[in-house]
């Protein structure tokens, strides 16, 4: 996506917001800086490809998808065959506390003793 282009679709946007806009060349210097968006130059020159070498490609890739695809059903199975033990590894690997080491009493009684947790919810 080039950056004219770019520069239409937020005057498009800000059009439809009814926000008064201007995408000029420093906007969209500080919007690509903002996003980390570059643009780069990725081969020196084109040339043409013959449409059969693109159908063959289309074919084998189709094939090529098809041959990796799950069921839903392997997938619900991968998914029962998850045990607890599996679920609570994985929680204690990535730091969560134990439910037998945590009061849930004491954990609500500190969180409603933070006013200002509640006063920043909508």
């Amino acid at each position: 996506m080039g950056g004219s282009l770019l520069k239409e679709k937020a005057k498009a946007f800000a059009k439809e917001l009814g926000i008064e806009f201007s995408a000029s060349e420093g906007w969209l210097t500080n919007f690509n800086k903002r996003n980390r968006i570059l643009t780069k130059k990725m081969c020196e020159e084109s040339s043409s490809v013959a449409i059969n070498v693109c159908s063959k490609w289309q074919n084998s890739l189709s094939d090529l998808i098809k041959e990796y695809e799950l069921p839903l059903i392997t997938i619900d199975k991968a998914w029962r065959a998850v045990t607890p033990l599996t679920i609570h590894s994985c929680f204690k690997k990535s730091g969560f506390p134990s439910p037998n080491l945590v009061d849930v009493d004491d954990t609500l009684t500190e969180f409603n003793a933070e006013p200002s947790l509640w006063a920043a919810l909508p």
